[in-house]
């Protein structure tokens, strides 16, 4: 079967041909969201008037990627932003987050699911954001680091090996479940290439089997959100109507906002297609299970905890002692709750904090998730240090954050007025 017919097969004619005409044309807009730790839309709007608040979002916006060129500029290296496309940040704000939950993100890298349900998390509770990919893993980790993120554990491996540690740990979960990727045709013309029906079949397999491990980690009336990016009814609307069947502890929500934007196919109503015809995205598939009865998760045992003796240890000098504060192998970490995991690689707990080797010397990602003696810089000084230059800077001998527009940029280390500079030499460039 090809592409043309699975789709007409999955949701019929009328939808199917006008979508295969947006298909053919040139991806022109793109979504990001704003770090809301960093940044608010009116600072946002006075570097890019023309963006276009995405109303179904908050602090989101749609940009035209022939006018700003975002994944280049200044303002996305220092983290004030995360580029995602709309339909793909719908999931977490259909998901909802609250405040102090725990939550699994599956198949979480490059990290834009967990990093939308950080911020609506502000701050607090846990992700636990895992990818079976250790190099897609790293670009998570890369991703919390720039936006200055402390609430995530990044993990790498197969969750089939914590299925008894993780049963009933997570408030919610994330599941946007590898799929035959059809709603990324005009985003990587190899999707569109590799596609077969067979692929298809090969992904609804899977997608059933990590349904099925979710179900386990997913707490007593807790939410699973299942997407993919795929418009074939086989791994989006079958699936859901095979889990089910077979789970008779779930039940489908109707999901907490609508718009006419948004397609509900006949055969499960209470699920959400975006189609790109008719929603300004790439296209997803989303829907929400709950999970019957109600009951607490369960808390993550601790790890040994580090336990700071020097007062200029950072831990102390940052405020970090309420958090759960690791040592692994030289380097100090700082989560926002306790974490442990029996056979995943823990890539990242939390704030890498500092080294404590030789002596103390904080990290880069510290910089980015708390000011400590901040000083504002201008743009002109922001430029200069971005590119890895020394200056002088007429303050107090010791480290210190910089900050442009109220984003943190890194450490410097002043030493009789001059700024030693710390920004890390492989993100050095010229703006």
């Amino acid at each position: 079967m090809d592409f043309k017919t699975n789709l007409i097969n999955s949701i019929g004619e009328k939808l199917a041909y006008p979508l295969l005409e947006e298909l053919e044309q040139e991806r022109q807009i793109n979504g990001l969201v704003l770090n809301t730790n960093k940044i608010d839309s009116l600072t946002i709007k006075k570097f890019y008037p023309d963006l276009e608040e995405n109303l179904l979002i908050p602090n989101s916006f749609y940009f035209n990627k022939n006018k700003y060129d975002l994944g280049k500029s200044l303002l996305f290296n220092i983290g004030a932003f995360y580029i995602q496309d709309p339909s793909s940040n719908m999931v977490a704000n259909l998901l909802q987050p609250k405040e102090n939950e725990q939550i699994l993100d599956m198949c979480g890298a490059p990290g834009g699911k967990s990093i939308n349900a950080s911020l609506l998390l502000k701050e607090t509770g846990l992700i636990v954001s895992n990818d079976i990919s250790y190099q897609r893993s790293l670009e998570t980790s890369k991703n919390v680091e720039r936006m200055g993120i402390g609430n995530i554990a990044i993990t790498c491996g197969d969750l089939n090996e914590e299925k008894e540690y993780f049963a009933n740990k997570f408030d919610k979960i994330i599941l946007d479940a590898p799929c035959s990727g059809s709603a990324m045709f005009r985003k990587n013309k190899k999707a569109r290439e590799d596609w077969t029906y067979q692929k298809v079949l090969s992904c609804q397999k899977r997608q059933l089997e990590l349904l099925d491990l979710a179900s386990i980690f997913v707490k007593k009336g807790g939410i699973i959100a299942y997407s993919t990016c795929s418009f074939s009814i086989e791994e989006d609307e079958d699936v859901i109507i095979s889990f089910l069947k077979n789970h008779n502890d779930f039940k489908i929500m109707n999901p907490p906002i609508d718009d006419k934007s948004f397609f509900h196919h006949p055969k499960l109503d209470k699920s959400i297609r975006l189609l790109p015809s008719l929603f300004k995205g790439e296209g997803q598939f989303v829907a929400l299970l709950k999970k019957e009865g109600d009951s607490p998760c369960s808390c993550f045992a601790s790890k040994k905890e580090y336990k700071p003796k020097a007062k200029e240890d950072f831990i102390n000098l940052a405020f970090l002692n309420p958090r759960s504060n690791i040592l692994i192998k030289d380097n100090v970490y700082s989560l926002s709750r306790p974490f442990n995991c029996k056979k995943l690689d823990l890539i990242r707990y939390g704030i890498e904090v500092e080294s404590i080797k030789d002596r103390f010397i904080p990290s880069y990602h510290l910089a980015k998730a708390i000011k400590f003696n901040d000083i504002p810089l201008s743009l002109e000084q922001t430029k200069k240090y971005l590119l890895g230059e020394t200056f002088t800077l007429n303050e107090s001998d010791g480290y210190h954050t910089v900050s442009y527009e109220n984003i943190n940029l890194g450490f410097i280390k002043i030493s009789s007025k001059i700024a030693k500079n710390h920004y890390p030499k492989g993100l050095r460039r010229n703006y």
